[in-house]
């Protein structure tokens, strides 16, 4: 079964905001420097755009090969194109549903195989939803935000732009599921030394 990151009635919501409004899903041009820098900083050859909306990053950028798009509330960009070196998740994650923000962080820590870069807004949004609720689902401010991101990833960078946002360099905290060694001296050699 598919890992839940989205509720069907939460992305219908969100495909009516970005049909109604174009002004919805267009921010993610802002970056295009940052992006670029961390490209080559982890000598990165691919970079998702997670939560792309409109795709204004990858048009600001050129439409370059080595980016892909996802979006599970825009028609076309709903399928997750799988890893990339880099994931950027630019105003996206103060969207996500409060029961479901663990399992998108869980996501992009599963597919950023170098890095991610988040920025996350800490105040209300500007726009409303159809059903009368406020476009950003999770307000909280910086502190609760770097708690929730160090549960699932190493904090390499982070700024607060106070009263507005958030931004983080993160790389993925991995399991070490063993750690076989070598002696250069048998077994034997080794515990008599030890006693």
């Amino acid at each position: 079964m598919a890992l839940q990151t989205i509720t069907d009635e939460y992305a219908r919501l969100n495909r009516e905001l970005h049909e109604s409004n174009p002004k919805y899903g267009v921010g993610g041009f802002r970056h295009a420097d940052q992006v670029m820098v961390l490209r080559d900083s982890y000598d990165a050859n691919t970079v998702l755009d997670y939560g792309c909306g409109k795709g204004m990053l990858k048009k600001s950028l050129g439409d370059p090969d080595w980016m892909s798009e996802y979006d599970p509330a825009v028609p076309g960009k709903e399928t997750l194109p799988g890893r990339a070196d880099i994931v950027v998740a630019t105003d996206v994650l103060e969207h996500i549903e409060r029961d479901l923000i663990d399992n998108v962080l869980f996501q992009i820590a599963r597919i950023a195989d170098k890095a991610a870069f988040l920025v996350i807004a800490t105040r209300p949004a500007g726009k409303t939803l159809s059903d009368g609720t406020n476009a950003h689902k999770i307000i909280e401010d910086a502190d609760w935000w770097r708690e929730k991101i160090s549960e699932r990833f190493l904090i390499m960078e982070w700024r607060v732009n106070p009263g507005h946002s958030v931004e983080a360099v993160v790389c993925t905290v991995r399991e070490i599921r063993g750690i076989t060694a070598k002696s250069a001296v048998s077994d034997t050699i080794r515990y008599e030394n030890a006693i």
